[in-house]
């Protein structure tokens, strides 16, 4: 993707962090962090819009980079779709990136521990090569630029796939059940976002 300026990130958690240290290092300058959050830390020089209506009107953004925690519904997001901006995520940008060497597995109960076991599998064969991120762990962006020809392992959250345009080469699903309704509208909403991971991809084989 082409980095057109100005850019917000959307929550600066995690991966809101990483969003902008990775844009940082892609020599983009005009950056806006964006957080409903009054009081939270910024690095020196960074622009700022914090608070309860730091989401209500994008639309003077070129990209817009929304963190897993932010609500696609957000209005201010939708808008911007409407008006043509791009939304993308640290999610979104690492499957434009590296897609065909990922194997990514979600699920409502047992990813974190099929991760784990999968992780280790992988590494008896690719040792140091594999590159490993997702979900709690810190975003894999920079690595998987740096390192363009090393197979990547990622845990993956409805939060952080609802949006997504690609899916990653292997894909699994372990199970879907209700959960994180707080964030989710509904049921059908969730089991959308989870299987968004699939959509994009040209075989399907499972058990259903």
């Amino acid at each position: 993707m082409k980095l057109r300026e100005p850019i917000a990130i959307l929550g600066f958690g995690t991966e809101g962090e990483y969003a902008l240290e990775f844009l940082k290092s892609r020599h983009v300058s005009d950056i806006t962090v964006c957080d409903h959050n009054k009081k939270i830390a910024l690095p020196e020089g960074i622009k700022s819009r914090l608070g309860d209506t730091a989401f209500d009107d994008l639309s003077h953004f070129q990209i817009i980079v929304r963190s897993p925690g932010v609500r696609l519904t957000e209005r201010g997001i939708q808008d911007a779709i409407e008006l043509g901006r791009t939304v993308t995520s640290m999610t979104q940008l690492t499957l434009e990136e590296a897609n065909d060497r990922m194997t990514v597995i979600t699920g409502t109960n047992g990813k974190t521990t099929t991760t784990a076991l999968t992780e280790a599998i992988l590494r008896a064969h690719y040792g140091s090569k594999l590159i490993v991120g997702g979900n709690d762990r810190a975003p894999v962006l920079n690595e998987v630029m740096a390192r363009p020809k090393h197979p990547v392992l990622m845990e993956a959250s409805s939060f952080q796939y609802a949006d997504v345009t690609h899916s990653p080469y292997i894909a699994a699903i372990l199970n879907i059940t209700p959960n994180h309704l707080d964030w989710h509208a509904d049921v059908e909403e969730y089991t959308l976002a989870k299987s968004n991971i699939l959509r994009h991809q040209k075989t399907v084989i499972g058990r259903f």
